[in-house]
């Protein structure tokens, strides 16, 4: 370590721990997605994809400790690229979902696969700037890259499971208690594309 004791360490981790479970957390185009996901197919039935964007942002965050994200960060060009390929992907991704709206499925959905799931965060601005906030202002400080790597991915994992299992359960909790709606389903259908469109035209930094 260098200069950072004990007691500085712990709240550095606590900083990221928190970070992460908020940044993660909160309502965005991937719990949105998750949500839309769990109303038609359960949390048994998107596990494949959650697990896919725990991968996905495990490799944001490598990109961007290995200093990828400074790149963007300067690359205006680049990053709306992204950011309209990324936001795109994901408005695709939840119109697949108009068809079978209100429509229970206990298949493996081929719309919520692990291959559709892993490139939801390396297309998703928002998960790049969280991850260069979280590198940034809360990685801990070691000698070690591959241990802040670690720790960075692990927080940010732990806290996808917690957050992304929670948003699924409760779109299954929906699609148990409106069974065949096709209304509410096309509604969360809509607010998950409204929300994938603010992200790009909030597009921070751009």
């Amino acid at each position: 370590m260098t200069g950072v004791g004990n007691d500085g360490l712990m709240e550095q981790y606590l900083g990221l721990f928190l970070f992460a479970g908020f940044m993660v957390g909160t309502p965005g185009p991937a719990n949105l997605l998750v949500m839309l996901g769990g109303m038609q197919y359960g949390v048994r039935g998107c596990l494949a994809f959650i697990a896919a964007l725990i991968v996905g942002k495990a490799l944001v965050n490598a990109l961007v400790g290995a200093g990828f994200g400074l790149f963007l960060s300067e690359n205006e060009t680049a990053r709306w690229g992204l950011t309209l390929a990324g936001g795109g992907y994901m408005i695709w991704l939840a119109a697949q979902s108009w068809g079978g709206a209100g429509r229970r499925q206990t298949d493996a959905p081929a719309r919520f696969s692990f291959a559709k799931g892993a490139v939801v965060h390396p297309l998703n601005p928002k998960a790049w700037l969280m991850c260069v906030l979280a590198w940034g202002n809360f990685a801990p400080q070691s000698d070690s890259l591959a241990a802040q790597m670690a720790v960075v991915v692990g927080a940010f994992a732990f806290a996808q499971v917690i957050a992304h299992t929670g948003w699924c359960a409760a779109g299954q909790l929906l699609g148990a208690a409106f069974r065949g709606n096709i209304l509410l389903a096309r509604a969360l259908t809509l607010l998950t594309i409204a929300v994938i469109v603010g992200a790009i035209l909030w597009n921070p930094g751009g």
